[in-house]
């Protein structure tokens, strides 16, 4: 015998080869000698395929061992492995030893690349790229160069002209390796097209610009981007008689030649372009020939007289001859103007549309007329001071102005007249203005509870003066508030004044402890008052109505509300209560108990603050968090800090941007006290009780009082009524006969509840807000009206005098006049009012100076208005508040076109008549040519340049802000201030604007949503990829490139002179995703990883690791023998994927009893299924990972219920059955009686 350790323990494998008769697709044997643990089984294309899934091979392994497949057992020659994915093989020694090896098989591919053509031109259509894989695999080609050219989806796209390598690769994949890469080389040639003068008709007289035709364009909007033949020297234009003309000039009615110049072709980014010769054609259109003469009178000619029709000027020659190119259809007027010479003007009428001659003369201006003010200290001549005119002409209007402080008088004259304008003179002649210093006066009072202390409360000042100091002071029991303008100080003195002051002095009565405000009286209260001091006017008020959507308190209360203002806003306001007396010795603390609702949005707090003797004020509470329900505070001011002081005051102070809203509700200020009592009253005496509802639901009837802590809420209370009443209300007005009172109870205070007549019903009338009207039953002002149920009720709502009517709250009746009809129950109707909004227009007409001006006609809302001598105007009818449009002419000023806005702060308009003159824009591009087609757009209006690049733009003395813009260049925004009635031109100059257009890509393909910024201006590429800006020529932009899930780009692009165009390859964010795949219980090496079409294998520790973009991908792991898994995975940072493949095992099941005999007569089920048990009691199944129960019986035996877990390896289990013991009772009797203490002997054992 010979012991198994003793055999040998090699256990190489020494020879391995696929031989062609045991494989279809081979040519020749492939033997790999001398295999290495790792075997490469490479077949080259030329020795032919083999079906990785049926690879039969032969092989040598050490003598006495035996070549294992998992369990397989593998004969050489064979046996059949599948090597679609690489397999582990081990070779087992005959003493058991072991080695393993990995076969993994690597076909060659190869890859076919058959181009017809290595040559485009840009614009030709994709053609097939002829391009394949062998076997069949989708191949990859890469660009270096992709917007050139790329190969997508099989075919070669043509791009923009340059060369591109092209890359074509087969990664390897399953049973294959790395195909050799195919490289070709693209070259795209420019597009040649030519260009000539397209041969249409144009218009004489209009701006003339020849359209250009070009045989082939790739794109038919490449033209916008390609440069003008013309400037590039390329044409010659003749007329009919072969002479050569200059296009831009006006050019007569005929037929044009356009002659290519030899050897001008040109080359762009694109494009080969040839000029070619064409014609086009002049023919008479709309606009007409206006040839005018000027002379001096003698009919001797004037040169470089200026010739002006609207928006056109020309100069005259030597002949004194000018010629204008006007539209038919219209009259014109003519303006000629020379120095020296008085303008003048003629109509010219071109309804018919003709040729016209017109001859005009200029009259020699050899008179002076001077204008002169008599102490430029206080104010000057606006206009032309020194005028040149001819005898018997009118000059041009000027104003006295008056300087700060002085107004205009009169002339010298005697004449009053502002503006002035003079005539008819037949010699020098010379005025002067003079003027008188202004005068305020400045009124202070007291109100009620105040007097004034000291200083002098009419005054009369000059202006700019200072007034002097007035101080005021309080009467006994009152304190002072504030001035009426807002000034917080008793003494004053105003300063610097330019205009009138009437002003008041506000003050209010010192008030004691406790004191409470609801604000059920639809004001604030006596003593209660607010004020706003933000940048936005928005003061506390009074209403029922909850604001920005939170609910209302109960009843009436105090809000602010920021949202109603808008975006932009800032309110600061502030809610005071009463300022109190603590007397000289005060003892205690003060609890200030309030309901508030507080919504907010972004900025926006509330706070409680109080101020001591006068002095600053502290916060004591901030409330920033929101509290959109009605929300009891309550706040001690501790005795400490009241010590020795003499008065306290507090207040809510609401500080918000454009937020919500602040509401203040049942505002107690009282003494600090244990308890409370609340007294409960009936009116009429003896019409009724209350009952009081315990927390618990018990109710104590027949109470008058109940007692409850300082700060709490007191219990509900219920109003009965007696025996022929009925419960009318509360004190607060409420009609509910159950008083849930949810306001701290602070004070001692009494609860009224009125019962009237059962039989009656009675109608409570109130008037919102207080003072504004009245209510009246039968021609009587009444607050209530009782009548018997099922009758009607009448009442009319009347207004106080600057009030109207709106509507009845209750039911939003808008009839003053209202019956209540069959009433049954007391009710109460609440007539609300509103302040007449409806204000006169007043306007106030003003020259450039400030100086009115009386005789201008408004036309407002169909009234027709002048203003006086002072340029005031008001409109008899009154309109609701509004903006209205108005229009204000009067001879020479402009007319103006405006806007009044009426409202209860503003209902004055002030209107600045300003005098008419023209000013001559010369628009031209950075290469001093001029833009036709130019638009200038002023505050008067708009004009367009003509081909001369000049227009003439109607303005005013003063600054004239304009934008000139014309398609293709920036758009230029200036100011000049024109001070003279015969400006100086303003010359614009327009940089050209470039178009930048960026193709954005992932390789070849285009990406959208991506992040463009190009100088300051951002934009998201479309489905194309593109992004197109346009900028001024001729600079350098910062521009970037962003995309999630890209590497960002960064960089500069220059414009010289031509459109940019570039392609942007963003390169993908990978991260690293690894995959760690176990049993659960240790690594699993070389399991398969398929994702985004790559498959990878595990290492030793059961890693794969593979660079993605961001994204979700699929995967799947195999691995024989175990199941394989499938899963998604998000991949948006390095990630790391675990997978557990699972497998079954082999579970063996013996049942035996408690001495190992097999017990094969049991039954056994494994999962609920029955297992046959063999002659040796055993029973095998294939089992998945986990927990499984069985059950094994046997008559005469215990049933055995368990459960097997199985893990990672094949396992045993036996499962012992015990005989099943019974109870036998034996009774020994000696005949009747029972036997005690006999022995029992059973199978050697004796029972007690």
């Amino acid at each position: 015998l010979t012991r198994k350790e003793d055999l040998s323990n090699a256990c190489d494998l020494t020879e391995f080869k696929l031989e062609k008769g045991n494989h279809d697709g081979l040519n020749e044997d492939i033997v790999v000698s001398s295999p290495e643990q790792t075997v490469q089984i490479k077949i080259p294309a030329a020795k032919g395929v083999v079906d990785p899934a049926k690879v039969k091979p032969t092989f040598l392994v050490s003598q006495g061992a035996s070549l294992m497949l998992g369990d397989t057992k593998l004969t050489s020659g064979e046996s059949v492995i599948d090597l679609s994915a690489p397999q582990l093989v081990t070779v087992v020694a005959a003493n058991g030893s072991t080695k393993s090896y990995e076969l993994v098989l690597a076909m060659e591919q190869s890859i076919t690349w058959s181009l017809e053509s290595l040559s485009y031109t840009y614009g030709d259509n994709p053609v097939d790229a002829k391009l394949s894989v062998s076997p069949n695999h989708e191949p990859v080609v890469t660009s270096d160069r992709a917007e050139v050219a790329s190969v997508v989806n099989g075919e070669l796209r043509i791009g923009v002209p340059g060369t591109a390598n092209l890359t074509a690769t087969s990664p390897a994949y399953g049973a294959y390796g790395n195909a050799a890469e195919v490289v070709k080389t693209i070259t795209v040639q420019k597009k040649t097209t030519d260009v000539r003068v397209a041969n249409k008709s144009y218009n004489f007289g209009e701006p003339l610009t020849l359209a250009l035709d070009y045989t082939s364009l790739v794109n038919p909007e490449d033209y916008r981007t390609l440069p003008d033949p013309f400037a590039k020297d390329c044409f010659t234009v003749k007329n009919s008689s072969n002479t050569v003309v200059n296009p831009s000039s006006v050019l007569p009615q005929g037929i044009y030649t356009v002659e290519a110049k030899a050897n001008k072709g040109y080359e762009t980014e694109f494009y080969k372009i040839t000029p070619a010769n064409g014609q086009f054609e002049i023919v008479q259109g709309s606009v007409w020939t206006v040839t005018v003469t000027v002379n001096d009178g003698s009919s001797s000619p004037i040169q470089d007289a200026t010739v002006i029709v609207g928006d056109k000027a020309t100069k005259t020659d030597a002949s004194g001859t000018a010629k204008l190119y006007l539209s038919a259809g219209q009259k014109y007027t003519l303006t000629v103007r020379k120095e020296g010479y008085m303008d003048a003007s003629k109509e010219v009428d071109l309804v018919s549309g003709e040729e016209k001659n017109e001859t005009i003369t200029l009259l020699l201006a050899n008179l002076t007329l001077t204008y002169k003010v008599a102490n430029p200290d206080e104010g000057e001549i606006v206009g032309e001071t020194e005028q040149k005119l001819a005898p018997n002409t009118k000059g041009q209007p000027v104003w006295a102005t008056p300087k700060p402080g002085f107004a205009f008088d009169k002339w010298d004259d005697n004449s009053t007249a502002n503006p002035r304008t003079d005539e008819n003179l037949t010699a020098n002649k010379t005025v002067t203005a003079s003027f008188t210093p202004l005068q305020f006066t400045l009124k202070y009072a007291a109100g009620t509870g105040g007097k004034i202390k000291s200083g002098n409360g009419n005054q009369t000042v000059g202006y700019n003066a200072d007034g002097a100091e007035v101080e005021v002071e309080p009467e006994d029991g009152y304190y002072f508030i504030a001035w009426s303008d807002g000034v917080k100080t008793e003494k004053r003195q105003d300063k610097g004044v330019k205009a009138n002051i009437d002003v008041t002095a506000n003050f209010a009565a010192y008030q004691q402890l406790p004191c409470t405000n609801n604000f059920e009286s639809g004001e604030f209260g006596e003593g209660w008052y607010t004020e706003s001091v933000g940048k936005t006017y928005n003061p506390w008020f009074i209403t029922n109505v909850g604001q920005a959507s939170l609910s209302p308190l109960h009843g009436f209360f105090a809000t602010c509300n920021s949202d109603k203002e808008g975006s932009g806003t800032r309110t600061t306001s502030f809610l005071y209560s009463p300022k109190f007396t603590l007397g000289s010795d005060w003892k205690g603390d003060i609890l200030v108990s309030f309901v508030y609702a507080l919504k907010t949005l972004f900025e926006a707090d509330l706070a409680l603050e109080m101020c001591l003797d006068g002095g600053a004020w502290t916060s004591l509470k901030a409330f920033e968090a929101k509290a959109e329900k009605p929300t009891v505070y309550n706040h001690e001011v501790k005795e400490a800090d009241l010590s020795g002081k003499k008065t306290v005051q507090f207040r809510w102070k609401y500080d918000a941007g454009w937020s919500y809203a602040a509401e203040i509700d049942d505002i107690s200020i009282s003494k600090k006290v244990e308890k409370v009592k609340i007294h409960y009253k009936a009116t009429p005496e003896g019409s009724g009780t209350f009952t009081l509802v315990n927390s618990d639901g018990s109710q104590v009837p027949g109470i008058t009082e109940q007692e409850v802590e300082q700060g709490a809420t007191p219990a509900v209370v219920i109003a009965e009524p007696a025996a022929g009443f009925q419960f009318a209300s509360w004190d607060d007005g409420s009609k509910n006969a159950k008083l849930a009172d949810n306001s701290p109870a602070c004070v001692e205070a009494t609860r009224t509840a009125t019962f009237t007549d059962a039989t009656k019903a009675t109608i409570t009338y109130r008037v919102l807000p207080a003072g504004t009207g009245k209510c009246q039953v039968n021609g009587t002002d009444a607050t209530e009206q009782t009548v018997t149920k099922g009758a009607d009720a009448a009442v009319t709502a009347v207004a106080t005098p600057g009030y109207h009517f709106i509507q009845w709250a209750e039911n939003s009746e808008t009839n003053a006049s209202f019956t209540l009809q069959n009433v049954q129950e007391d009710a109460t109707l609440t007539a609300t009012f509103a302040k007449d909004e409806a204000y006169s227009a007043h306007f106030l007409a003003m020259d450039e100076k400030g100086v009115p001006v009386g005789g201008v006609a408004i036309t407002f809302e169909g009234e027709n208005l002048t203003t006086s001598s002072n340029g005031e105007a008001t409109t008899i009818q009154k309109y609701a508040p509004g903006s209205y449009t108005y229009k204000a002419e009067k001879s020479p000023y402009l007319t103006i076109n405006g806007h009044a806005s009426l409202s209860e702060l503003q209902s004055t308009t002030v209107i600045t008549m300003r005098m008419p003159l023209s000013i001559q824009f010369r628009v031209r591009n950075a290469a001093g040519n001029p833009l036709d087609g130019a638009k200038i757009t002023t505050q008067y209006g708009e004009k367009t340049t003509s081909s001369s690049g000049d227009a003439l733009v109607e303005a005013a003395l003063g600054k004239l802000s304009y934008t000139v813009t014309k398609a293709g260049y920036a758009d230029v925004k200036g100011s000049t201030v024109i001070s003279t009635t015969s400006p100086a031109p303003v010359t614009v100059v327009l940089p050209a604007l470039r178009k930048i257009t960026l193709y954005v890509k992932d390789g070849a393909t285009p990406l959208a949503d991506a992040v463009v910024v190009v100088g300051d201006e951002t934009k998201i590429t479309g489905a194309d990829g593109k992004a197109e800006f346009e900028r001024v020529d001729g600079k350098t932009y910062s521009a970037s490139v962003s995309h999630s899930g890209y590497v960002s780009q960064q960089g500069t692009i220059v414009l010289n002179g031509t459109d940019y165009t570039y392609d942007v390859v963003l390169i993908p964010v990978k991260h690293t995703v690894t995959f760690i795949v176990t049993d659960g219980f240790a690594a699993l090496k070389d399991a398969a990883l398929t994702i985004d079409g790559q498959t990878l294998q595990t290492n030793d520790e059961g890693k794969a690791a593979q660079d993605l973009k961001l994204g979700t991908y699929h995967y799947t792991v195999a691995l024989s023998p175990y199941h394989n898994v499938e899963g998604d995975i998000t991949v948006t940072a390095n990630v790391t994927e675990k997978v557990t493949l699972t497998r079954d095992y082999s579970v063996t099941f013996q049942v035996v009893d408690v001495n190992g005999v097999a017990l094969k007569e049991a039954t056994l089920e494994v999962d609920g299924a029955p297992l046959t048990l063999d002659n040796d009691a055993k029973a095998q199944v294939t089992l998945a990972p986990g927990s499984h129960l069985y059950k094994a019986t046997l008559e005469g035996h215990t049933t055995r219920e368990a459960s097997v877990n199985v893990s990672n390896k094949d396992i045993e289990e036996k499962v012992v059955l015990t005989e099943a013991l019974y109870t036998v009772t034996f009774t020994v009797k000696d005949g009747e009686e029972p036997v005690k203490e006999a022995t029992i002997e059973i199978e050697g054992q004796t029972p007690t």
